[in-house]
């Protein structure tokens, strides 16, 4: 099983959601996402491919940490399987946005799936991105038909969806878009 894949963002996709641009750089595509605690339990990788071969490895415990969905309670270093998007994920890059003390982690931008930061059915964003969102912590934008959004906090970009964590799935659902380039050979 592969946990994660790196890629190089090299230019802006026509997608909408991605239009606020996500930044060239590198990004980094897992289940749930990678949180700033999962990052310094697998020994603070400098970049986004050493992360990569970290996780896929999956030798460390960090990658199988569970947190909400498991544990029973928050956990800012869940790991990349069971991360919450918006009381895990979000809610320990805006901790740690907040602090801004000691090594800072890698800006790198993330696409996940697994939970959505967004009630789709209520058409608002979940606690605490909403709260982050008043206080100009993070900024947030939903494709309510896609069911993809974009979440920015500091110099990183999420991109998430989970379209099927409503009573009823997504109908006419597309891809989300980005211009970029494999940090990996293609077999």
């Amino acid at each position: 099983m592969r946990i994660a894949a790196a890629f190089d963002v090299i230019g802006e996709g026509g997608d909408s959601i991605a239009a606020d641009r996500c930044p060239a750089g590198e990004l980094i595509v897992t289940h749930a996402g990678v949180t700033p605690g999962c990052w310094k339990l697998l020994g603070e990788p400098d970049s986004v491919s050493e992360l990569v071969a970290v996780l896929n490895a999956a030798q460390s415990p960090a990658v199988w940490r569970a947190g909400t969905l498991l544990g029973g309670f928050e956990d800012m270093s869940a790991g990349p399987l069971w991360a919450v998007a918006a009381s895990e994920l979000y809610r320990s890059w805006a901790l740690l946005a907040e602090e801004a003390t000691g090594r800072q982690a890698p800006a790198f931008s993330q696409a996940h799936g697994h939970t959505a930061a967004r009630d789709w059915r209520n058409h608002r964003w979940y606690q605490p991105l909403d709260a982050y969102r008043m206080n100009g912590t993070a900024s947030a934008r939903a494709d309510e038909r896609r069911r993809i959004t974009r979440v920015q906090i500091g110099d990183r970009v999420f991109f998430g969806t989970d379209p099927n964590s409503d009573a009823k799935a997504a109908s006419g659902l597309e891809p989300l878009v980005l211009t970029i380039r494999s940090r990996e050979p293609v077999a």
